[in-house]
């Protein structure tokens, strides 16, 4: 799920909206969208090529985030190669222009693209972000510890492309370089070096993934090119290291491709939960950055699902969410209900609770 924008009730006028979007991505590292989003609401109020873009959306409700669907639809128009100026803009591309003067260019581009923006205001946002593996990777090992076992039957909820059901062949180090701390191969092209910071429990030795599987209500194919651009799409230009981490995920993903069902999670869920697991093999249910979709309903059912499971097979439930209602804010990561560390939206470097 997405981590730049969480849905919030109630529309607001959509100038408002890109001004107050502006300054938050600001002060989020990503200067490009900072000056675009404030050339887009210069440009809506005087009824330019933005205003045709959102015609008829002019109050849209804040959890909507058009502002991301017409910059995502821009951004593919970048990564495609249609917009060779404005791409020296996109550091994504290898642009390095300073984003002073990027509006100027990019509404040239977005004035010959309307009707394809347009479209892109029916794309909601949606990345899958593979620093959230090292919160899963500490977390994997602290439930092989719990629980005493190391085979992991790994299911994952609201899993958009999959990317970090392949957690395993990430490679994930602690921030203080102590090699007794260290999970994945080496040679992994998504490397989360030094992303832990604090007492990471003890190694388990021969944890291994057994099965992996995953659901989402719109899954990502991350082996289509289709669904590559897409998800690059929505990861902002400015943020360099993210787009390296998802670079090297869907490079593993096209090697090692995983099963994402197209479901609803408390049916997807209570029907894998239903079989049992083969002997010996511990079921980890794992969600991240996903609860803040669900209403309080559908919420509790899936922790029903979770809890009447376990009374007949050996379950854990790991999670990377913000740790209460209504779920914004930096996420914790929790092992049945226990504290297990905190991390940004885009998950690292994450902290292990002292």
């Amino acid at each position: 799920m997405t981590a730049d924008a969480a849905p919030q009730p109630g529309p607001e006028p959509l100038v408002d909206q890109l001004r107050a979007h502006a300054g938050f991505c600001t002060a989020s590292g990503a200067p490009l969208y900072a000056e675009l989003m404030t050339g887009m609401a210069q440009d809506l109020e005087a009824g330019g090529p933005t205003a045709e873009v959102f015609a008829g959306r002019e109050h849209p409700p804040v959890g909507d985030v058009l502002q991301l669907r017409m910059l995502g639809g821009l951004h593919r128009v970048v990564l495609t190669r249609r917009a060779p100026l404005l791409a020296t803009y996109y550091r994504s591309v290898g642009g390095e222009a300073a984003p002073d003067g990027a509006w100027s260019v990019a509404r040239e581009v977005v004035a010959a693209h309307v009707d394809e923006l347009r479209e892109a205001l029916a794309v909601p946002p949606q990345t899958n972000e593979p620093g959230r593996a090292a919160a899963l990777a500490v977390g994997l090992q602290a439930a092989a510890l719990v629980h005493g076992r190391t085979d992991v039957r790994l299911l994952e909820v609201g899993a958009s492309a999959g990317l970090n059901l392949n957690v395993d062949r990430f490679r994930v180090t602690a921030a203080d370089g102590d090699p007794a701390h260290v999970w994945g191969p080496a040679d992994s092209p998504v490397d989360l070096t030094g992303s832990v910071l604090g007492g990471w429990p003890p190694p388990v030795e021969g944890l291994r993934v057994v099965e992996r599987r995953g659901c989402d209500l719109a899954p990502v194919d991350a082996c289509s090119a289709e669904g590559r651009l897409r998800l690059t799409s929505f990861v902002w230009p400015d943020h360099a290291e993210r787009h390296r981490r998802l670079a090297g995920a869907l490079a593993l993903a096209a090697e090692h491709p995983v099963v994402v069902d197209r479901a609803d999670a408390v049916a997807w869920l209570r029907d894998r939960l239903r079989e049992p697991a083969a002997d010996g093999v511990l079921t980890v249910v794992w969600h991240s950055v996903f609860v803040q979709y669900l209403d309080d309903a559908t919420r509790s059912a899936l922790w029903s699902v979770v809890d009447d499971a376990s009374v007949r097979m050996p379950v854990a439930h790991l999670s990377l969410e913000a740790p209460r209602a209504p779920y914004m804010g930096s996420p914790t990561l929790m092992l049945d209900g226990a504290v297990l560390g905190g991390a940004p939206a885009h998950g690292v470097p994450l902290t292990i609770a002292s």
